[in-house]
């Protein structure tokens, strides 16, 4: 499964960079049999990825508009250029600010250090071409939120009553707080990123600030009350 994986990322890769690919070319360019890549193929369409097939001859194989996007595999500087759109945008009024940050913690958490490195020159307040800061900082953080909002998961919270940041020796310097909560919304502005979470057994309503959450743990779905 190992090699068909890697293999079929490689031709899902090759279709992405083009239009219409023969299937021979794709078994040369791969090194393998037409079969196998009808077969390679047929699995990328069984995990959801739309592959269109052009009749013919020799036949061949093209990305289709689906009820989804696939998944993108982007060289470095494809993903430093998405990295450095969005942080431009990310402050424009039009644009759904959770959706910029959720997809722009996605692509920084697959980047190379390298790529790390240039950012953080960019972001320099000296730098020529200055990018922005990204709003949310921890990209694990915020995509774990995201993902309970959006599942209406309980997570559990660990945080502090100042920015998680202010730590001493690896440690908060105010006491630590748990908290279990159930996710309501997630809301992003130029202050940053705060969860609206129901708390407690009346299921109050309460704020807390990304920026002093430590760690957000999913727990499992709630059990709809009989």
């Amino acid at each position: 499964m190992g090699d068909q994986a890697a293999r079929a990322g490689h031709v899902l890769k090759i279709l992405q960079s083009s239009g219409l690919r023969g299937v021979q070319e794709l078994a040369e360019r791969m090194g393998v049999g037409s079969a196998t890549i009808k077969r390679d193929v047929s699995w990328l369409r069984s995990l959801g990825i739309p592959i269109a097939t052009a009749k013919g001859p020799s036949g061949g194989y093209r990305l289709a508009a689906g009820p989804r996007l696939p998944p993108f595999i982007f060289d470095e500087e494809e993903a430093f250029a998405v990295i450095v759109g969005l942080l431009h945008v990310q402050s424009f009024r039009h644009l759904d600010p959770v959706a910029v940050q959720t997809a722009l913690a996605k692509v920084r958490r697959s980047t190379s250090a390298s790529n790390e490195r240039r950012l953080t020159a960019l972001s320099n307040p000296w730098a020529r071409h200055r990018v922005p800061e990204p709003l949310v900082p921890d990209a694990e953080l915020l995509l774990t939120v995201a993902s309970a909002v959006r599942e209406e998961r309980p997570l559990l919270l660990r945080y502090t009553a100042m920015p998680a940041t202010a730590l001493l020796d690896g440690h908060p310097r105010s006491g630590l707080i748990r908290t279990q909560a159930l996710p309501l919304r997630l809301d992003v502005t130029a202050e940053g990123a705060s969860l609206v979470a129901a708390v407690g057994p009346e299921a109050s309503k309460r704020r807390f600030r990304l920026a002093r959450i430590l760690s957000a743990e999913m727990l499992p779905p709630t059990s709809p009350s009989p």
